[in-house]
């Protein structure tokens, strides 16, 4: 008995004598370290900070650049109610943006009303100033009207190749044969272009009654339907005028040219 106890204290004693091999913590260790965590946590926190601001940059861009797409569009339209200017405005007071379409309908419309306003302003009234063009237009017809119609027409041949032009269509009575009528006229030679008779005055006109052989077949027949006021140049051949034979001042075979002005017709 004693024996076994012997043999239990030096088992104790040996057990004493071994050294415990006790493991040290890990000052180190991440995981279990609440310093390191708490630098981990404000690391995410500044990437996450930096992140948003980001997101806000580019939301800032955006809408600068909306706002400068949307220039051409007036502060009253944006702002105008739902039905003019085509933005559904919800409950938080923020609108839709305007499509394409509607911006281009809208930018029409404004220029319209610009338009409008600046013939206002400037007092231009369509409706009047049409009047007045046409009252300018209606006392034009009238002058011409009562006035000789002053257009060179085209030549035109008669009987025995009497050539006509009328420089004034003149107005009233016509030319008719055995009527006296009163004229001023110059003769020129078409040869050379002299003037070898002539009469200018209105005091004293030269008179005759076509058709009664008071003056040369040509001039006869190149005043039918002359009016009062009308001017004619007449080209009458040798055979219509003085033919193979001429006269003083006129030499044989020569075609005259007669510039005559229908002064009167009728009277003694």
């Amino acid at each position: 008995m004693q024996q076994l106890m012997e043999e239990e204290r030096a088992e104790l004693e040996e057990d004493a004598a071994d050294p415990v091999d006790i493991v040290p913590a890990h000052e180190d260790d991440e995981e279990s370290s609440p310093d390191k965590k708490t630098k981990r946590e404000k690391k995410a926190e500044e990437e996450e900070k930096k992140k948003n601001k980001k997101k806000k940059s580019k939301k800032r861009k955006l809408s600068a650049d909306n706002a400068a797409a949307e220039d051409g569009v007036s502060r009253a339209a944006r702002e105008g109610d739902k039905e003019e200017t085509g933005a559904d405005n919800s409950d938080d007071g923020i609108g839709k943006p305007l499509s394409k379409k509607q911006r281009k309908k809208l930018a029409k419309q404004k220029a319209k009303e610009l338009a409008d306003a600046v013939a206002k302003e400037q007092g231009y009234d369509k409706k009047r100033q049409q009047e007045k063009d046409d009252a300018a237009a209606t006392n034009k017809v009238e002058k011409k009207r009562s006035a000789p119609s002053k257009s060179m027409t085209r030549e035109r041949r008669i009987e025995g190749g009497v050539i006509v032009r009328d420089i004034v269509i003149g107005t009233g009575t016509s030319v008719r044969p055995g009527r006296k009528v009163s004229i001023n006229y110059e003769g020129t030679l078409q040869s050379d272009g002299s003037v070898f008779d002539k009469n200018k005055s209105k005091a004293n006109p030269f008179s005759f009654r076509p058709g009664t052989g008071e003056v040369i077949k040509g001039l006869d027949k190149g005043m039918e339907g002359m009016k009062i006021g009308g001017e004619r140049i007449i080209t009458i051949p040798p055979a219509m005028a003085y033919g193979r034979k001429g006269t003083a001042g006129i030499p044989k075979n020569s075609t005259l040219i007669f510039a005559i002005k229908l002064l009167n017709i009728g009277g003694m």
